[in-house]
């Protein structure tokens, strides 16, 4: 019992692919005039890179020894210090001496230590590039309306493509039932 169902079931499938089949045999294709063609048109929009630019200020690496620096004000306190000490003849006069040498030494080298620094850690100008985005919108063809005359009537089609004057139809003739 089981293989008469399989035989009817095949049968089935046999008879069903042939009826289908049947309708194709009155396929034909016909070129016909297009009456019209109209763009669809869908607003799309987009982010576009744009590159901005701009100069920046970046300052210089100061040395590891800088103008701020208290050792050559101490060196020149010593130095200052020993030369007014040697040059006063009492003792009185010396300490004064090595007094007035210090503090005149540590203004020198300062003096001196800031003018050799002076322009020489100068920062620079350099030109920074960043991508930044805009929001463009714009019209878009998304496809086509197409009329046509096919037999004294008239039809549209959506298309994806303009199809020019002229329209390739597939024409399938079947008997109605």
């Amino acid at each position: 019992m089981t293989n008469l169902k399989c035989i009817r079931s095949a049968l089935g499938f046999v008879l069903a692919f042939f009826a289908s089949t049947a309708g194709f045999a009155y396929t034909s294709f016909e070129e016909v005039d297009v009456l019209s063609t109209e763009p669809i048109f869908q607003l799309v929009e987009q982010r576009v890179p744009s590159e901005q630019c701009q100069i920046e200020y970046v300052p210089a690496k100061q040395p590891r020894f800088d103008d701020k620096s208290q050792t050559p004000g101490i060196i020149g306190a010593l130095v200052g210090g020993a030369i007014g000490n040697a040059v006063g003849s009492e003792k009185s006069n010396q300490r004064v001496g090595a007094v007035a040498g210090a503090l005149l030494g540590a203004s020198i080298a300062k003096d001196v230590n800031r003018k050799r620094h002076e322009g020489q850690y100068e920062g620079t100008e350099r030109e920074v590039c960043r991508t930044v985005y805009r929001t463009e919108r714009a019209q878009e063809i998304i496809g086509y309306d197409v009329s046509y005359s096919y037999n004294g009537s008239v039809y549209t089609s959506r298309m994806d493509y303009d199809p020019g004057n002229t329209i390739r139809l597939r024409v399938n003739v079947t008997p109605a039932q």
